[in-house]
């Protein structure tokens, strides 16, 4: 089912089965309310700490590990969509040092966009490192994020899967923070969403890592004239 159908009906609020305890409940209730900043004309990027007043049904378009790098990522899909593609640097088993930290906990009580690097900040459980980004899309299709907090297991989360995040949630500077005892997840999937996942995925990474590819030449372009004309302006001095 698409959340943003409007052919979409619930039962009435006085049905009986809408105080019936259990999931059913929690999708009438949380589809029933309004959708969160809905027709809003404020920049959601700059709406700080903001505490969710009422639970809100959201289902996911995408989910991503941003624990890992984007290209290390495109490399392992490459490699199950075809074998073929797999590089030679990945058949090698490297037991050297780690090179870099990842971001493994969201800091929510300090305002700043620093991530904390925490390898034993999640608890346990075999995904305890992994922090996962969800775009979510409200019934009005209104597009968000969330970010998890907490070992995030994904089994049964496809795109198209519902999630409810739950009242007391915190929303900062346009993403919700998930912890665990303030979603329902998941539930629900669209079918057709869910064809040839992985090869769209790949897509997605592949444009992301061209798109950054030339914001870095384009950046490095502007460093380098900008050093040659101080270099242009030092010279005409002398």
């Amino acid at each position: 089912m698409d959340l943003t159908d409007s052919n979409i009906s619930i039962p009435d609020s006085n049905n009986p089965t809408r105080k019936e305890v259990g999931l059913n409940k929690d999708i009438y209730d949380s589809f029933d309310n309004e959708p969160w900043l809905h027709n809003s004309s404020q920049d959601i990027t700059q709406l700080k700490m903001m505490k969710v007043d009422r639970d809100l049904l959201f289902q996911i378009i995408m989910i991503e590990d941003i624990s890992k790098s984007k290209q290390s990522q495109f490399d392992e899909l490459s490699t199950r969509i075809d074998p073929k593609n797999q590089r030679v640097d990945t058949l090698r088993n490297s037991k050297g040092p780690k090179k870099f930290d990842i971001v493994t906990q969201v800091d929510l009580d300090n305002d700043n966009d620093t991530p904390t690097n925490n390898n034993n900040a999640l608890g346990s459980g075999s995904n305890k490192k992994t922090v996962y980004k969800m775009t979510i899309q409200s019934k009005r299709s209104d597009i968000f994020s969330a970010i998890t907090t907490f070992p995030f297991d994904t089994k049964g989360c496809y795109w198209g899967s519902k999630i409810i995040i739950k009242k007391g949630t915190i929303f900062n500077r346009g993403v919700f923070y998930l912890k665990e005892e303030n979603i329902v997840k998941c539930f629900g999937r669209i079918q057709n969403w869910m064809e040839n996942q992985e090869l769209k995925m790949h897509f997605y990474l592949e444009e992301k890592l061209k798109r950054d590819n030339e914001t870095n030449s384009s950046n490095g372009s502007q460093s380098t004239n900008s050093t040659n004309s101080r270099k242009r302006k030092v010279s005409q001095i002398d």
